[in-house]
């Protein structure tokens, strides 16, 4: 059994950020570093590697949140006004923190294993059919993405996408003397 945490709390991101000179009427967009993201979360595993079935179940839990996922998404503008000064607009940037576009929250793998012995199952027609098999899964289950509903686009990454699963299967025969030589199909 392993429980751990975490968090990560990660400064001056890439964002793009604008610039205008009121005099001169020029503008331009470049990047700055000034965005930041909050990451959180805990993982809890339970593993069994010996024996004839082996496997284990991980849940990660986890929670990513910021302004922007994306350089363009929450663009400050900067303004050089006619007495020189600097003024700032940051309209475009939420007052709270979203939930960011890679954010997962819920994370499930399960593996499951299950290997026969070289004298295992009944015997037909002088071979042992069931012998030296290997019969493994691994399924995930993964929470929705986040993402922003056309119905309320001021509630930014507020909706999610349906759950992911995915599920794989292996079978595998080893032969321990197919024409001379050993060999898994």
């Amino acid at each position: 059994l392993d429980v751990s945490g975490y968090y990560k709390d990660v400064r001056d991101l890439v964002e793009e950020a604008r610039f205008k000179d009121i005099t001169s009427g020029g503008e331009f967009s470049t990047y700055v570093n000034r965005d930041y993201a909050d990451i959180r979360g805990f993982r809890v595993a339970l593993v069994k590697r010996q024996g004839a079935l082996t496997g284990s179940v991980n849940y990660q839990f986890g929670v990513a949140t910021g302004k922007s996922a994306a350089v363009g998404n929450a663009v400050p503008y900067y303004a050089r006004n006619a007495d020189g000064s600097i003024t700032t607009s940051l309209d475009d940037v939420p007052i709270r923190d979203i939930t960011l576009d890679f954010d997962r929250t819920h994370n499930i793998v399960i593996t499951l294993g299950y290997a026969t012995g070289q004298e295992w199952g009944p015997e037909l027609f002088g071979v042992l059919p069931f012998a030296d098999l290997n019969l493994s899964g691994r399924s995930t289950l993964v929470s929705g993405r986040p993402y922003t509903s056309p119905s309320n686009l001021k509630e930014v990454n507020a909706a999610r996408t349906p759950w992911e699963y995915n599920t794989d299967l292996r079978l595998t025969k080893r032969i321990r003397n197919f024409f001379g030589v050993e060999a898994t199909l």
